[in-house]
Formats: structure tokens, sequence, C-alpha cells
């Protein structure tokens, strides 16, 4: 495991030459504008949740900051913890790239499509869905954890834009390799 500033490196990983492939993608901050409709159908439908079950969060906005600041780490773990090798493998990098203002969990090995699709989607279930229907079921109005699901919905939006692309653009049977932030596939 390790921590960097700026994109992930790759240096042992040339995909021309051993075989891969890749699809056309959005840059970066492209992408941060196409999920911008995706984090407001998410915010819509929770916070319609929320107004049913009278929860009233983000009285202040230094929650927003604290909470973010906590959603970050947990929600790039949630991504490591389900990578092949496992979160302390020396393939596993954490980073900020500031040039994007994003964070991120890298694996610089393999992974098949299936497990990229569980990686991609594990934060946004761990730590939205499931306390999301916790809150339903049990009726809490603990605003915290409220805010946290919200924020990391929020957050959770460019892996959700991620995975509808994996699954139009990528075959079933195939492995995902990423150089930098550029995905490249093969069929096994």
């Amino acid at each position: 495991m390790k921590f960097i500033v700026g994109k992930p490196p790759n240096i042992n990983f040339n995909p021309q030459n051993e075989g891969w492939k890749s699809e056309k993608e959005s840059g970066l901050i492209k992408l941060q504008i196409l999920v911008i409709p995706i984090a407001l159908v998410l915010a819509l439908i929770i916070d319609s949740i929320y107004y049913i079950l009278n929860i009233n969060i983000f009285d202040s906005y230094v929650s927003i900051i604290y909470i973010a600041l906590i959603i970050i780490p947990l929600h790039e773990l949630s991504h490591a913890l389900l990578f092949p090798k496992g979160i302390f493998s020396e393939d596993v990098l954490f980073g900020f790239y500031p040039k994007a203002l994003i964070f991120y969990a890298h694996y610089e090995g393999e992974i098949k499509r299936k497990r990229f699709l569980l990686v991609l989607l594990a934060p946004f279930i761990i730590i939205s869905i499931l306390p999301l229907i916790y809150i339903i079921v049990s009726g809490s109005k603990n605003v915290f954890l409220a805010e946290v699901i919200f924020i990391n919905a929020m957050a959770s939006s460019i892996d959700l834009l991620t995975i509808t692309q994996t699954m139009k653009k990528i075959p079933k049977n195939a492995l995902i390799r990423y150089k930098g932030f550029k995905s490249f596939w093969k069929e096994f």
C-alpha cells in the first residue's frame, strides 16, 4: 500500500505492447460534469426519503466539511477492501490528484470485470445503501448518519457512471487494468 499525490504511475504496464484495448473515455473534468445528473437524482431520492422520515440535514456548511473529511478515506478504503490482493498489497495506491481535486484508490494489477464492478459499487452499498436501509427500518433520526449517507451517495456518482460505462463497453469475460486514469481491457 502506498500514498501518492498525482496520477497513479503504473510504471511496469505497457498496454499497447501487451495486447490491451481501450475505449474512448471522457477526461476527469468532463467526467465530473457528466455525473451531475446522477448526483442530482440521488440527492432528490435521498432527500425525499428524509422528508418522509422528517430528518433535516445540513444545518451548517461546517458539518459538510467535517463529514467529507470522514467520508473520503472510508469511501476509498471501501473500494480497496475488494481489490484482488487485499488492501495491504503493494499493488494498492491511495492518492490525491490536485488538478481534478479527486482522491482515489487504485489497484496496479489486473482485475476481472465482475470484481471491478463490485469494487466500484462497494462504497455506495456499504456507506449509503445499508445505513439508509437501517434508518428506514429502525426509524432512526440520526442526523450525522443521514448526512454521511447523503454525502457518500454524491461521492459515489462517479462510481455509478463508471459502472454504467463499463457494462456497456467492456465484455463480461474481460480483465481490466489502469494506466494512470485510463482503463484498458482484454478478454480472457
